[in-house]
């Protein structure tokens, strides 16, 4: 009995020693998995800051010279990020319709589009320009009544400096006093980014 209690200490000792090392193995694991959560956010945090933010700047129009022309549009696509964006393809249509309720959902025909491929680096900017497709003189009245309004659709496609595929929509409008001033504001729908 005597020569037991020894090798009942060692066993217990033993057993101990399993449950502390069984214990610092899990707090390791959770350890582990913390620190992959926290190197998972920080990659993410790293690609929201430094990534490319495409929009648009400032936008104008400009009243044709004569009433059966169309009305130009200016749109300044800039990059907001501190990173170039890489393959930048957006696309701007201009119409004339009604306001407050815009008609149909606005699908482009293909000859309305403008397209350009480029990089933009960090707060580079160039413009697109397009037209109404439309002369002023059937609009004017509408127009200077706010009952009709200059809308201007487009999307910008990108990549960031990390590789993925980004976009931005943007809808803006010209309606009222703005119309004979040239400024555009933004629309309440329309407008989103990836």
């Amino acid at each position: 009995m005597v020569a037991d209690e020894p090798r009942r200490r060692g066993t217990a000792a033993l057993l101990y020693t399993l449950w502390l090392t069984r214990r610092s193995v899990e707090a390791a694991n959770r350890a582990a998995r913390a620190a992959e959560v926290s190197v998972k956010l920080a990659r993410e945090a790293a690609v929201a800051q430094l990534r490319a933010y495409m929009f648009t700047g400032t936008v104008h129009s400009k009243l044709p010279d004569h009433p059966l022309w169309p009305l130009e549009v200016r749109v300044e696509v800039r990059n907001f990020g501190p990173t170039p964006a890489y393959d930048v393809r957006p696309w701007l249509c201009v119409f004339i319709d009604g306001y407050p309720d815009l008609g149909e959902p606005f699908e482009p025909r293909t000859a309305d589009l403008r397209f350009t491929t480029s990089i933009l680096p960090p707060n580079g900017h160039f413009e697109l320009y397009a037209h109404a497709g439309e002369s002023l003189s059937g609009s004017l009245p509408g127009l200077k009544a706010s009952t009709s309004a200059v809308y201007v659709f487009g999307e910008i496609h990108y990549k960031d400096v990390f590789g993925h595929t980004r976009w931005t929509k943007f809808r803006l409008v010209c309606v009222g006093e703005n119309f004979g001033k040239g400024s555009f504001q933004l629309c309440l729908e329309g407008n989103e980014a990836s």
